[in-house]
């Protein structure tokens, strides 16, 4: 998917919100899996819907400033 700087601040916003932006602990590995209906797994799953939704909208926001508030 397409980055975009919308798509890049709403998903910097919501990793910033939930503190999933600190640094893991030493041994953490950067693709350990994570469980299934966790909060970091709900965090996810929202983030790529929102995202998704904003890429296939995009013409209608671009359009509609308003819309897309």
């Amino acid at each position: 998917m397409k980055r975009t700087l919308l798509s890049f601040v709403i998903a910097s916003a919501i990793v910033a919100g939930t503190g999933l932006a600190a640094t893991p602990p030493a041994n953490a590995t950067a693709t350990a899996p994570v469980a299934q209906g966790s909060p970091s797994q709900l965090v996810l799953d929202n983030s790529e819907r929102v995202l998704a939704t904003l890429e296939k909208r995009r013409a209608e926001f671009t359009k509609d400033r308003a819309a897309l508030r």
